[in-house]
């Protein structure tokens, strides 16, 4: 089975998720590291590091970074306005590259998660394969807290170490959408990925996705199923973001922090895998951004980063 990275700007996270990958997972054919327009000089720590990935970028290169640097990128951008920047929309990059895979299944990951519990992708595929699951979630809290008490499950057991929960989705309200699909964070048949994210009109609310999700199921002759791990494979983190977010209340541009972490793992002074399995800590994040930027910027993070695990934590996520 291939394993997919989504990746943009963060190199300290894209390392530590595929130091975890190189630890726990077994029976992956290939790594593929999907980057959006990382400055090349650090996407080059990472290649020299795990030489055996492969990484992909779109034809714009390093453009996106140098469009977010100027604070003209826009997460909103209209495909007139993509073609204008000479920029490919990132869903447009997945789903061409990941389209290309001979995997029945693909296992498509973000840069900020890391494995946590061991898993043999040969056996997963064998069963979902059997069971004609649609989706495997790998990390049970990216199907809403609140859309979990819909679900209807059976267990069944993957392996001796591993069970996996196949449910039938209930969908009654837009939160029970991750339900039936998600970004990220899981192994999907790759046909239902591409699918869904043949959407020109990617929004991470993944209401497109979804739509078109829905699509593929309904065309479908024979019911399918989906599924999620009975404990957490992979942890998402909450001390970075990649884009621009308003959760909070206010504005925060992380561009200056991901850019001081990513120079810190460069001149080997900010330590990846420090911390696992939890994520980094406040006072490693707060003291490399006050080193390479300002003590300013280090504490405009640190109030961001309360109010970003306030945000989630109210939404039911538990943050470790």
């Amino acid at each position: 089975m291939d394993v997919f990275i989504k990746s943009f700007n963060r190199m300290f996270c894209l390392a530590r998720c595929l130091a975890t990958v190189e630890k726990y997972v077994v029976g992956a054919s290939h790594i593929v590291v999907l980057d959006d327009g990382t400055p090349r000089v650090f996407l080059d720590v990472v290649q020299k590091r795990y030489p055996n990935v492969e990484i992909i970028q779109p034809p714009h290169g390093e453009r996106k970074t140098e469009l977010v640097a100027n604070g003209i990128y826009n997460e909103r951008f209209s495909p007139e306005e993509y073609e204008k920047w000479g920029l490919m929309n990132p869903s447009a990059f997945w789903r061409e590259e990941i389209g290309k895979s001979q995997s029945e299944y693909v296992c498509v990951l973000e840069e900020d998660v890391w494995f946590v519990r061991p898993l043999d992708l040969n056996a997963v595929k064998r069963r979902l394969s059997a069971h004609n699951t649609l989706i495997f979630h790998l990390w049970l809290r990216a199907i809403t807290a609140a859309a979990r008490p819909t679900l209807t499950s059976v267990r069944a057991a993957i392996d001796d170490g591993l069970t996996a929960i196949y449910f039938e989705p209930h969908i009654k309200m837009n939160v029970d959408r991750s339900q039936v699909f998600v970004p990220a964070q899981a192994i999907y048949k790759r046909d239902y990925f591409t699918k869904a994210f043949s959407a020109t009109d990617y929004r991470f609310t993944v209401k497109s996705q979804f739509n078109l999700a829905v699509e593929y199921i309904n065309a479908l002759t024979t019911t399918p199923t989906f599924a999620y791990a009975e404990h957490d494979l992979v942890v998402h983190g909450f001390t970075t973001t990649s884009r621009k977010t308003e959760l909070t209340g206010e504005a925060f541009d992380p561009f200056p922090m991901n850019r001081a972490l990513n120079q810190a793992m460069h001149d080997d002074r900010f330590d990846y895998c420090a911390d696992l399995p939890r994520d980094f800590s406040e006072a490693r994040i707060f003291e490399t951004i006050e080193q390479y930027v300002s003590r300013d910027k280090a504490v405009e993070w640190q109030a961001w980063y309360k109010k970003f695990q306030d945000y989630y934590r109210s939404l039911g996520d538990v943050i470790g």
